[in-house]
C-alpha cells in the first residue's frame, strides 16, 4: 500500500456535511500542535523577556516560527471554508497553499496588521510575493530575494550565498540576532480565539459557509463591514446554540481580528527579473 501524503485537496471531493467534520478535526490536530509548541517555546529560559542575551533564544525564535506557520494552515482551512463553492479554482489554490512556506509567511504576517480596507491588504500581499526586490539605505541598492522566504531560511538554515558581485560567504543564524524576547503571535492568538468560540466544530463550521459564501469579497469592503459580519456569525452560532462560554476577549478577538479570507488572492511567488531591477537601479536620479 503506497500512501499519498499530501492528499489535501481531495478536500474538494467531499459535500459539505463530511467536509465540515474533516476539517473540524484537522482544525483541532494543527491548534493542538501549535499550542503543544508555544509551551514548549515558554519553557526555554528568558523566552518571556523583550530583551534577553539567553542562548535558548534562537530556539525561542525557531519554535515560535514553526507554531505560527501551522497556525497560518488553520486559516488557510477557514478560508477554504469560507469559499464559495462556485469558485472552483480558487478552493483548489487554497488547498495548495496549505503546503506552500511563501503562502503560510504571508498568512502568518497577515494577521498581525490593522488594515482599513481589503485593497490596503492586497497591495501589501502582492509586494510580499515578488520574488526579488530593491532595498538598502537609498531603497534601491541591492537586490533582494523574498524577504518572507529568506527571512525564514536565514532563521532556520546554515547557507552558503552569492551576492551579485559574485562574492561567496557562509550565512547562518547567529544567537545574537535574536536577543528579542518571542512573544506569541498574533496569528496564533486568533486561531485559539476562533477555536474558543465554538466556530471550529462541524456545526461552526456550517455557520461559517452560510454566512461567509454569501458574502463577496471586494477591493473596497471595509473593516467596519468586516466586523458587522464577524458580529453576525457570531450571533447565528449563539443563536442556533452552538456558541462556547468563553471569556469576551475571545468575542472580541473574533469580531476584530478575524480578518478578510484570501482565497481571491495569488499567494504564489511573483516572478521579477533582476534585469529590470537592474535598469531601475541604473536610471535611479537622487532627489536634489
Amino acid at each position: 500500500m503506497v500512501m499519498e501524503t499530501r492528499a489535501i485537496k481531495n478536500l474538494c471531493q467531499l459535500r459539505d456535511e463530511e467536509l465540515f467534520h474533516v476539517v473540524s478535526t484537522g482544525l483541532d490536530h494543527v491548534l493542538e500542535v501549535v499550542n503543544r509548541l508555544v509551551r514548549s517555546v515558554r519553557r526555554l529560559p528568558g523566552s518571556g523577556k523583550f530583551y534577553t542575551k539567553s542562548i535558548h533564544s534562537h530556539a525561542a525564535h525557531i519554535l515560535g516560527s514553526i507554531a505560527e506557520e501551522e497556525a497560518s494552515k488553520f486559516f488557510i482551512l477557514m478560508d477554504f471554508v469560507r469559499c464559495p463553492l462556485s469558485l472552483k479554482s480558487e478552493r483548489t489554490r487554497q488547498l495548495d497553499y496549505f503546503y506552500s512556506h511563501l503562502a503560510k509567511g504571508i498568512y502568518a504576517e497577515y494577521y498581525g496588521w490593522h488594515l482599513a480596507n481589503f485593497k490596503e491588504g492586497e497591495r501589501i500581499i502582492n509586494q510580499m510575493r515578488e520574488q526579488y526586490y530593491l532595498d538598502g539605505p537609498m531603497d534601491i541598492d541591492w537586490i533582494f530575494y523574498n524577504r518572507t522566504l529568506s527571512q525564514r531560511e536565514d532563521k532556520f538554515y546554515v547557507n552558503y550565498v552569492k551576492e551579485d558581485e559574485g562574492e561567496c560567504y557562509w550565512q547562518y543564524p547567529r544567537n545574537e540576532d535574536y536577543v528579542i524576547g518571542y512573544s506569541t503571535g498574533a496569528v496564533i492568538r486568533t486561531a485559539n480565539a476562533i477555536h474558543q468560540v465554538g466556530l471550529t466544530s462541524p456545526e461552526g463550521l456550517s455557520v461559517t459557509a452560510e454566512i461567509w459564501r454569501k458574502f463577496e469579497i471586494t477591493s473596497e469592503l471595509t473593516i467596519g463591514k468586516l466586523e458587522k459580519h464577524n458580529k453576525r456569525t457570531l450571533e447565528t452560532l449563539e443563536k442556533r446554540g452552538f456558541l462556547k462560554k468563553t471569556p469576551d476577549e475571545n468575542l472580541t478577538n473574533v469580531m476584530q481580528r478575524w480578518l478578510f479570507p484570501l482565497y481571491s488572492l495569488d499567494l504564489s511567488v511573483k516572478k521579477v527579473k533582476k534585469s529590470k531591477l537592474r535598469e531601475i537601479q541604473e536610471q535611479w536620479v537622487p532627489e536634489l
